[in-house]
C-alpha cells in the first residue's frame, strides 16, 4: 500500500515537474504578447507533447483518442458555425 503511494506521488510530482513550467509560460504569453499567441504556442506544445508520448499510449487507446477529440472538433466548428448564423440574423440590414 505504502509502496503504491509513493510510486503515484513519484509519478506526480514529475507530471507537476513537465506541466508546471509550460503552464506558467503559457500565463506569461499572455499577459505580455496576447491570448491568441499563447494558445497557439500551447496547442502546438500539445501536438509536439502527444507525438512524443504517443509511443507509450497503445495503438488502439490512441485510435479512440483520435476519434474523440475529432468528434469535439467537428461538434464545437458546428456549434460555433450555428451561432455565428443566429447572430448575424439578429443585425438589421440595410
Amino acid at each position: 500500500m505504502i509502496k503504491k503511494y509513493f510510486s503515484g506521488l513519484k509519478f506526480g510530482l514529475l507530471l507537476q515537474i513537465a506541466v508546471g513550467p509550460m503552464c506558467l509560460m503559457v500565463f506569461n504569453t499572455a499577459k505580455n504578447v496576447g491570448l491568441v499567441s499563447a494558445t497557439l504556442i500551447f496547442l502546438s506544445m500539445v501536438a509536439i507533447l502527444g507525438t512524443i508520448l504517443s509511443q507509450f499510449i497503445p495503438d488502439n487507446i490512441s485510435n479512440l483518442l483520435n476519434v474523440i477529440v475529432g468528434i469535439l472538433i467537428i461538434f464545437f466548428g458546428v456549434k460555433m458555425l450555428v451561432k455565428k448564423e443566429d447572430n448575424s440574423d439578429d443585425e438589421p440590414s440595410i
